[in-house]
C-alpha cells in the first residue's frame, strides 16, 4: 500500500474509534481494507502484525508511529 491507502487508513481509525471506541479486534482495519485495498489485505494485516497493530486502536497508537517514520 502506499502513504496515501495508509493515511487513508489511519484517519478513517481515528474518526471511527473516536466515535465507537476499540473493541479489541480489528474490525474496522479489516473492513476498511475490504472496501479500499483488498488486493493487498493480507499484505498490510502482516504488517500491522509485525508492527504492534492487533487491534483498530493499536493500529493507530502502535504501528501509525512506525509507518510515519518509515515513509
Amino acid at each position: 500500500m502506499n502513504n496515501i491507502q495508509m493515511q487513508a487508513l489511519f484517519d478513517h481509525l481515528e474518526q471511527e474509534l473516536t466515535k465507537h471506541g476499540c473493541n479489541h479486534s480489528r474490525d474496522i482495519t479489516e473492513d476498511w481494507l475490504s472496501d479500499n485495498c483488498r488486493a493487498n489485505a493480507v499484505e498490510v494485516l502482516t504488517w500491522l502484525d509485525n508492527h504492534g497493530g492487533y487491534c483498530d486502536c493499536e493500529v493507530m497508537y502502535n504501528a501509525e508511529p512506525q509507518w510515519d517514520e518509515k515513509a
